[in-house]
């Protein structure tokens, strides 16, 4: 017996009904994947902008634990 008109109505509304909350779950998900690239684009920007003074520091204290001996090199 094929599905009367109710049985139609009610299968097209419950998919509809779920579309509306994949549709849903999805923007919420961009949402936070966008919001995961903005930070990680963010460190990563701040790492490279906090490299020279970084290499500065470490190349000051490694000259005052290994200083260059009387012949120019160090150790």
């Amino acid at each position: 017996m094929p599905p009367t008109r109710e049985d139609l109505e009610k299968m097209i509304s419950e998919n509809v009904a779920w579309f509306q909350a994949a549709r849903q779950f999805e923007s919420e998900q961009n949402a936070r994947d966008d919001t995961a690239l903005t930070w990680a684009v963010g460190l990563m920007g701040a790492g490279l902008f906090a490299i020279p003074s970084f290499l500065k520091a470490v190349t000051a204290t490694l000259s005052v634990i290994a200083p260059h001996g009387p012949d120019g090199r160090s150790g």
